[in-house]
């Protein structure tokens, strides 16, 4: 019955994706303040409690902690609301302002509560995307024209940049509506957005949970008109602030010096940390504005986020936010945030090993070209495009003499495959007849040499595992990079009893290159399954064969390895 009843907004809402509460010695994963407020204040704030009754209802409308946030701004009392966190005011701004279809828009990745409050209003949820440096788009600004209410985090969480104030000047300037700026680690950034305030259909949204060092605490509060102000506060719960919130907020802005120091050790150390992570070969580091610092790394993310657990470390990972491959970390104290580093330093990769075809050469050219002329020369039909990916998508059809006779034949278990026969030695032949005389030629550099020589500079060593012959994938390497590989970093076919996707090619070129920690980079079913065989991180360059991570472009690489 009560399914039945339920709104349908609120019974298709999935729930908030909040961190479990995790004991760990280093708690660096929910952007919270490594620092306690000092006993000092503690007890400026018990003695003033014990003197007041608890039994008396107070003064519901927060007036002495609203007049007292009133003058830092500079602002008029009327231009302040207090609530239980900036969500609590989130939802105000909504309920007062957004009729049921109407117009959210909102960025993604950003804060969860922008959607959760754009469902219980039964808004029409816009959502538009980052672009790849995390920054606001065009679309989005367009997409702001006609919306009731625009919400912007600045900084950003989880992203931590700050988005172009231009831009953002822009939309307040041309939006028919609220423009939101949740500035939640405002203090933490060297600039914010204060002076838009000077708009009228501007909102700025704070809190004492991050620099104030009040997370359990539950003080936000909303800047903005009056008029704004006037209609979010007709709906605001009676006495939503309780008393002893109030009497520490006001404690805590009578003495803005501790903060102050705290903030200033917060950035340090954030920038500290994010120095010392970019020098770690195989993480990715994104600017940040915030206390905390979003990453990537070329490991598995579950089995990163795990070891550090494991050591005590809880950092946060971003999979349930929809931000698939990335973690995210605050700053702690100056010790926690040194065993962080330090296990995160006893992961770091040490050597990178490649697939020739399609990862550091184009053979679409070649060798697939070679396929299809073969096989076409075989069977006197056209052969696609299709029927060879189909083929080179099964495993065990790594090697391309063996997917030609599969095409031609008709097979598709490699256990059928008789490479003794005369049949596949002839179309070995015509294969190798078609691409060394015609297509060889074709080949193209896929990887760029700043690429590798970023590699090199880490200090990475780099090793081949290819199902190419010997002397063509020594060909290759001494036409495109002859200066980056040695031979005996290369594992061909006729270096291993096995080929992809067994476990040995790859275990033979890590032992070669004495790897405690490589990754395989790859574009194959094939590639995947030895890497995963041999226990090696795997790399797809291809969004048909999910990794470990996947990257668009070998070349991006560089901002895994202190490339920029």
């Amino acid at each position: 019955m009560i399914d039945e009843i339920v709104r349908k907004e609120i019974k298709q809402m999935p729930d908030y994706p909040a961190p479990a509460i995790v004991n760990a010695d280093c708690k660096l994963n929910q952007n919270e303040s490594p620092f306690d407020l000092p006993d000092e204040l503690k007890e400026k704030i018990s003695k003033a409690i014990i003197s007041l009754p608890l039994n008396r209802y107070y003064d519901g409308s927060s007036t002495r902690l609203k007049e007292k946030l009133a003058k830092k701004f500079e602002v008029k009392s009327g231009n302040i609301l207090v609530g239980a966190g900036i969500d609590e005011l989130l939802y105000y701004l909504v309920l007062a302002f957004v009729n049921k279809g109407d117009k959210i828009v909102r960025t993604v990745p950003s804060f969860s509560m922008y959607k959760i409050c754009s469902a219980v209003a039964g808004a029409k949820d816009t959502v538009v995307q980052l672009d790849e440096n995390f920054e606001l788009t065009e679309e989005f600004v367009k997409e702001s024209e006609d919306a009731k209410i625009t919400f912007i985090c600045r900084p950003n969480n989880p992203t931590g940049n700050s988005f172009d104030k231009k831009k953002i000047e822009r939309i307040v300037q041309t939006t028919s509506g609220i423009v939101c700026i949740d500035e939640a680690y405002g203090e933490f950034a060297s600039e914010n957005c204060l002076d838009l305030l000077k708009y009228k259909n501007v909102v700025i949204m704070r809190t004492f949970s991050k620099i104030y060092s009040g997370a359990a605490l539950r003080i936000g509060y909303a800047i903005a008109d009056e008029k704004i102000i006037g209609y979010m506060n007709k709906i605001r719960l009676p006495w939503n602030i309780s008393l002893i919130s109030q009497v520490a907020g006001e404690i805590i802005l009578d003495n803005e010096g501790y903060f102050e120091q705290n903030r200033n050790f917060i950035v340090s150390e954030r920038e500290r940390i994010e120095n010392e992570m970019k020098k770690i070969p195989g993480i990715q580091v994104y600017p940040s504005d915030c206390n905390f610092i979003l990453f990537r790394t070329l490991q598995d993310l579950n089995t990163t986020f795990q070891s550090l657990l494991n050591k005590g470390i809880l950092i946060r990972n971003l999979e349930r936010s929809g931000m698939k491959g990335f973690l995210r970390v605050n700053a702690g104290t100056k010790q926690e945030n040194d065993a962080f580093l330090a296990c995160l330093k006893s992961q770091k990769i040490d050597a990178v090993i490649f697939d020739i075809d399609g990862v550091l050469v184009d053979v679409s050219n070649s060798y697939r070209l070679a396929i299809k002329k073969t096989a076409e020369k075989f069977l006197g039909r056209e052969v696609t495009t299709g029927e060879i990916d189909k083929i080179k998508s099964i495993a065990g059809f790594n090697n391309d003499w063996d997917a030609t006779y599969a095409i031609v034949k008709g097979v598709f278990n490699q256990k059928e495959i008789d490479r003794n026969t005369e049949t596949y030695l002839e179309i070995k032949n015509e294969f190798q007849n078609f691409y060394l005389n015609e297509f060889m030629k074709n080949e193209k550099l896929l990887i760029k040499r700043e690429t590798l020589q970023c590699l090199k500079n880490s200090n990475i060593n780099l090793g081949i595992v290819t199902s190419r012959p010997r002397e063509e994938a020594l060909s290759a390497l001494q036409q495109f990079i002859p200066d980056f590989l040695s031979s005996e970093a290369v594992v061909a076919l006729e270096d291993c009893d096995e080929e992809k996707p067994s476990a040995k090619p790859l275990l033979l070129a890590r032992n070669r290159i004495s790897s405690v920690n490589p990754i395989y980079i790859g574009d194959s079913i094939n590639d995947k399954l030895a890497a995963e065989r041999a226990k090696i991180q795997f790399i797809s360059v291809v969004d048909l064969i999910v990794g470990n991570v996947n990257l668009q472009d070998v070349n991006e690489l560089t901002k895994f390895f202190g490339g920029v």
